[in-house]
């Protein structure tokens, strides 16, 4: 029988809780670079404008995105446009609104799930309603945005995307702000 020396077995659970440590702030530094430690306000407000053409658009902007603006980690934009028949003002129909209610919150829960992808603006007014997102990659938000309207009728939509790493479109939107209302 092998006789180890005085203190072995205390050095070897030492070295065992050091390791343990290690791994558990490596899994912090992990979360905090992947940015699951960044909180998604749903903080919104609501401004209205015009589209030029003297139809009423109401503006509806995310607040509070400042952590995500500043990770970088979401360098891409995407513009849903659904364009539907103007009633009273340019603003849709009581059935359209409906429906696209039904679409904007599945769009945003699925994409926002995992923070692919944040809803940052909706435009709605002459004709059109936009949902405007920052994502991560535009690749996997076109697959998931596929998996998403899948179970919904073809819908009268167009996509765009465009780099926008310094979310120029979301801070030139957000100067709306101080023309909110309500």
């Amino acid at each position: 029988m092998k006789i180890r020396p005085d203190g072995y077995q205390q050095k070897l659970t030492f070295t065992f809780l050091c390791i343990c440590v290690i791994i558990r702030f490596y899994h912090v530094y992990l979360t905090i670079i992947n940015g699951r430690n960044m909180k998604l306000s749903n903080e919104w407000f609501t401004a209205l404008s015009d589209n030029g053409a003297g139809d009423l658009v109401t503006v509806v902007g995310r607040d509070s995105l400042a952590e995500f603006i500043h990770s970088g980690k979401f360098k891409e934009r995407v513009e849903i446009t659904w364009k539907y028949e103007p009633c009273d003002k340019g603003m849709p129909s009581g059935n359209d609104a409906e429906r696209m209610e039904v679409v904007q919150e599945t769009l945003r829960k699925a994409m926002e799930k995992d923070k692919l992808s944040i809803l940052t603006a909706v435009y709605t007014g002459g004709g059109e309603k936009i949902w405007v997102f920052y994502t991560r990659t535009v690749r996997v938000f076109g697959e998931r945005l596929n998996d998403i309207l899948a179970p919904f009728e073809l819908l009268p939509v167009s996509i765009y995307t465009e780099a926008d790493p310094d979310w120029e479109e979301y801070k030139d939107m957000y100067e709306m702000k101080e023309w909110s209302v309500g």
